[in-house]
C-alpha cells in the first residue's frame, strides 16, 4: 500500500511539474523550440513508473489489493496528458513558423508561382495536413 501511494505521488508531482514546464514562455510564441532535457526525463519517469509499479504493488505477481490497476490508470492518464501537451506545444511552434513563412511569401515571385500551382500562399493548408498526419501517426504508435 505504501509503495502504491509513493508511485501515485511521484506521478502526480511529475505531471504537474511537466505542465509547469510547458507553460513557460507561453506569451512569447517562437518559431524555434527545444524540448528541455528535464521534460524528457519526466516522460522517462512516467514510463519507468509503469514498468516498476507491477513489481512494487504485487506479491509474487498477484495483485491482491487492486493497487496495480489504479496506478496503471493514473499512469496512462498522465502519459496521455503529457503527450497531448507536448503535441500542442509543438503544433503552436509549427503554426508560428508557417505563419511567419507565409508573410515572406506574400508579394514575392515564389508566391505568384505557387498561386498557379494551386498551393495556398499561406501554407496553412499544407501545414494543417502535416500536423494531422503527424498526430495520426503519433496516436497509432502509442
Amino acid at each position: 500500500m505504501m509503495a502504491a501511494e509513493m508511485i501515485e505521488q511521484c506521478i502526480q508531482r511529475t505531471d504537474s511539474s511537466f505542465h509547469s514546464w510547458l507553460k513557460k514562455n507561453v506569451a512569447f510564441i517562437s518559431t524555434d523550440y527545444i524540448i528541455p532535457s528535464e521534460m524528457c526525463a519526466m516522460v522517462n519517469v512516467i514510463l519507468d513508473a509503469k514498468n516498476q509499479s507491477f513489481k512494487l504493488t504485487t506479491i509474487d505477481g498477484i495483485d491482491l489489493y487492486k493497487f496495480h490497476t489504479k496506478i496503471d490508470d493514473q499512469i496512462d492518464k498522465a502519459n496521455v496528458a503529457m503527450t497531448q501537451g507536448l503535441i500542442c506545444k509543438l503544433m503552436s511552434v509549427l503554426e508560428s513558423t508557417l505563419s511567419k513563412l507565409a508573410r515572406y511569401d506574400e508579394g514575392s515571385l515564389i508566391g505568384s508561382i505557387l498561386s498557379f500551382t494551386n498551393v495556398s500562399s499561406s501554407g496553412k493548408d499544407l501545414g494543417q495536413g502535416y500536423v494531422i498526419s503527424f498526430e495520426t501517426i503519433w496516436i497509432k504508435s502509442w
